[in-house]
């Protein structure tokens, strides 16, 4: 069986037969493509984090900047707050990543503003305490994860 066809058959059997072959320096036997393949698909994963945490970071951030709803504000400052953990870890861990940081808050403002209007959608709250289009404050990531750059 070659090592391609395991790869789309069995990929847990892949990993594993790959592990092997590159501890016992066996390079001309690995599925180099796919090995390449899977490496470069390490970066999209760790956007995917990235990403994920902008999401969470800014919805509740624009829920707590523009929604007149003092008993959710600790909610919502919570979000926020594991959100700035999580994005300060993956970083801290990824430095390199923010090269990436245009990309992955223009993406995350898309799904925000899709999120944000889907939660209103169906009572008239989003009328009343419509959201800006775009992102008011810095995007910056060191501005992100400062502790309360929510407050107005």
């Amino acid at each position: 069986m070659s090592e391609k066809s395991l790869y789309a058959r069995d990929f847990t059997a892949w990993v594993k037969l790959t592990t092997q072959q590159l501890k016992d320096k066996n390079f001309e036997h690995l599925d180099l493509e796919n090995l390449i393949d899977e490496v470069e698909s390490l970066i999209s994963e760790q956007k995917k984090w990235i990403r994920e945490s902008l999401i969470k970071i800014l919805t509740y951030a624009m829920k707590r900047l523009y929604l007149d709803i003092p008993e959710r504000f600790h909610d919502w400052e919570l979000y926020i707050l594991r959100g700035q953990q999580q994005l300060k870890s993956d970083v801290r861990d990824n430095a390199s990543i923010l090269e990436y940081w245009d990309e992955l808050f223009d993406h995350a403002w898309e799904i925000v503003l899709i999120r944000l209007e889907y939660d209103f959608k169906t009572d008239e709250e989003f009328d009343r305490h419509p959201y800006p289009k775009t992102w008011q404050l810095s995007r910056d990531f060191e501005f992100l994860v400062a502790d309360d750059f929510y407050r107005k």
